[in-house]
């Protein structure tokens, strides 16, 4: 190695001298950046940058009107990069056998009802969210005006069945009379419970309007009631839901509504309720 020469610290110093010569710089003076180009961004390979249309240096851009390939196993590290993650193939997803669990989820069932057992992705076990919320809607006509005539009763009734499957329940029973209405159902995970009243009370309304004349002015209570079930009186509330007019030949609708709510401790105002 040549030695140093005065006034130059050491830590600049070339490992190889003849190589710095042939470069065009004096030994010991470190390489200067190219003008126009971050020093950051020096490619390793600038041949093969040039090879690829690209100035070596610079950091790879996305080739226009093709969407990027599948082909990083990062998630995180895909999206950082622009690309879409990969998409694992078939062959690499299988069920894992033999670590089922007790009880029924909201989700992961066959169509004979049975639970399905977990699955694994490239070798990772798939987290499952599961729950089971049986919610018991109740909602009258506006002004509790018998709109709802036998006639069309099963018709809006079917309806409203649709509209809540619609939100991804798993079960739905629906009942009532000619002056309001019952719907047992399981949430799921994936919806609130405002939304569920407010998607079926919206539509259901619209399409009672297209029944005829007689229901142009068609509209349902404001209000409404919601009250929780638990999974081992899912029966019984829905036999309950089902065989509404025999529970109504002795008691109104209002009577039925105050019971329910003084069962679950609900305080509420008797000018507003009805709305």
């Amino acid at each position: 190695m040549l030695p140093l020469r005065p006034g130059r610290p050491r830590a600049f110093s070339h490992r190889s001298p003849g190589r710095a010569r042939a470069r065009g710089r004096r030994p010991g003076i470190p390489g200067r950046p190219r003008p126009g180009r971050p020093r950051a961004f020096s490619h390793r390979s600038p041949g093969r940058a040039r090879a690829r249309g690209r100035r070596p240096g610079m950091p790879r851009r996305p080739r226009p009107g093709r969407p990027t390939a599948f082909l990083h196993r990062s998630l995180g590290q895909a999206r950082a990069r622009g690309r879409r993650p990969r998409i694992p193939s078939p062959t690499k997803v299988r069920s894992l056998k033999g670590c089922l669990t007790g009880g029924t989820t909201s989700g992961a069932q066959s169509e004979e009802g049975l639970p399905q057992p977990p699955t694994v992705v490239q070798g990772r076990l798939v987290p499952q969210s599961l729950t089971q919320l049986y919610a018991h809607l109740i909602f009258s006509t506006k002004d509790r005006e018998a709109f709802l005539a036998p006639s069309i009763r099963s018709r809006v009734h079917s309806y409203l069945a649709t509209l809540i499957r619609e939100y991804d329940a798993p079960f739905v029973a629906v009942g009532g009379v000619a002056d309001h209405v019952h719907l047992l159902f399981d949430m799921g995970k994936l919806r609130a419970p405002v939304e569920f009243v407010e998607h079926v009370k919206k539509e259901s309304s619209k399409f009672v309007k297209t029944l005829g004349e007689p229901y142009t002015n068609f509209y349902w209570q404001r209000g409404y009631g919601m009250f929780s079930v638990s999974p081992s009186l899912r029966d019984e509330v829905e036999a309950y839901v089902r065989n509404q007019e025999e529970h109504h030949r002795k008691k109104t609708f209002q009577e039925e509504y105050r019971a329910f709510l003084t069962r679950y401790g609900i305080e509420y105002d008797e000018r507003y309720v009805w709305d």
